[in-house]
Formats: C-alpha cells, sequence, structure tokens
C-alpha cells in the first residue's frame, strides 16, 4: 500500500446545511400568490393607462407615451443589475446586509443621477417642444426616486420571500400623476373645449 502523507491526504466532503424541501401545498399557495399579484399589477396597469389617456386625450397621450419611452431608452443604465447583486450579497453573507444595501443605495443614486444628466443633454440637443423637454426633465428626476424605491423593495421582497407588487402599484400611481403633469396647458385646454 502507498505511503499516506498529510499532503495527500483525501479531503473530507463539504458538509450542507440541512434544508427542509418545500411541500407541495406551499409552493402551491406562493405560485398562487404570484399569479394573483401579477393579474392585479397588469389590471392595475390597464386602468392607469385608460385614465391618462382619458385625461390627456390623443395628443397629451402621444406626449405622455414619448416621454416614457424616452426616458425608459436610458432608464437600464440607471440600475445596472445592482438589485440583483444587493441581493445576491446579502445571500452570501447576511452579516453584511447593512453595509451592502448602503452602497447599493450610493451607487444607484449617483448612476441615476448620471443617466438623468445624460437624458437631459440628449432631451435638450433635439429639437422638441419645451413642454415636452420639461416632462423629460420632470421624469427623469422622478425616475432617480423610482430607481431607489425599486431597491428598497428589492430588499424587503428578500426578506419577505413575496412579490412587491405594493411597491409596483406605486410606481404605477407616481406615473399617473406625473402623466398629468406631461402638458398642463393641453389637459386645461382639453377641459375649456368640454
Amino acid at each position: 500500500a502507498p505511503l499516506r502523507t498529510a499532503s495527500h491526504r483525501t479531503p473530507r466532503p463539504l458538509r450542507r446545511p440541512r434544508v427542509s424541501a418545500p411541500s407541495g401545498r406551499s409552493v402551491l399557495q406562493n405560485s398562487a400568490f404570484l399569479i394573483v399579484a401579477e393579474v392585479l399589477r397588469r389590471l392595475f396597469s390597464l386602468v392607469t393607462v385608460i385614465l391618462i389617456g382619458r385625461s390627456l386625450g390623443v395628443e397629451g397621450f402621444g406626449q405622455y407615451s414619448f416621454v416614457l419611452s424616452f426616458v425608459a431608452v436610458f432608464g437600464g443604465f440607471a440600475n445596472f443589475g445592482l438589485d440583483t447583486v444587493l441581493i445576491r450579497d446579502v445571500a452570501r453573507d447576511p452579516r453584511r446586509t447593512k453595509s451592502q444595501f448602503t452602497a447599493t443605495l450610493i451607487l444607484k443614486l449617483l448612476t441615476s443621477s448620471l443617466t438623468v444628466v445624460v437624458l437631459a443633454v440628449a432631451i435638450s440637443w433635439l429639437d422638441y417642444p419645451a413642454a415636452t423637454v420639461e416632462a423629460v426633465y420632470l421624469m427623469g428626476l422622478a425616475s432617480i426616486f423610482f430607481a431607489l424605491a425599486d431597491t428598497a423593495g428589492a430588499f424587503r421582497q428578500r426578506h419577505r420571500r413575496d412579490v412587491g407588487v405594493d411597491d409596483r402599484l406605486v410606481a404605477r400611481r407616481g406615473h399617473l400623476v406625473l402623466g398629468r403633469q406631461v402638458h398642463p396647458e393641453l389637459d386645461h385646454a382639453q377641459r375649456g373645449a368640454r
């Protein structure tokens, strides 16, 4: 038999913590909750779009859609996947939760602010009416708060282990309120014409 020295020992297998498998009932309940939450979110989105469309009229709704689309093009740069990294890092080392959350919020604030600056330069460079430019500025500034709220929602979701439907509804409500600001003169003129 070969001589075994300390450097040739076979490593012990790592012990993994025992995690109980979810029961069929809890999987079914969680799935049902996710389905109901998604249906409610989509219904709320539909109602929001209808209300904004009726409130702003055809031209105002077109302008509102442009503003949302223009801001959304730049919105991906504000996130950079930071929420996913936060959840992953907190799952790896829960003791660093506070520092990871703080660092993510600071990074998200910086990336969102930089994105808004680029957005403002881009819309100013293009030839759009002043009301549209102002609406893009307003929605861009609001997107900073939406980005921070997304991070807080992702963080809460990680700890609650459920879907942050309430965060999505708040964001939709914010779009509804901001939609009224897209073109106040147009909205006022339409009310007078009725």
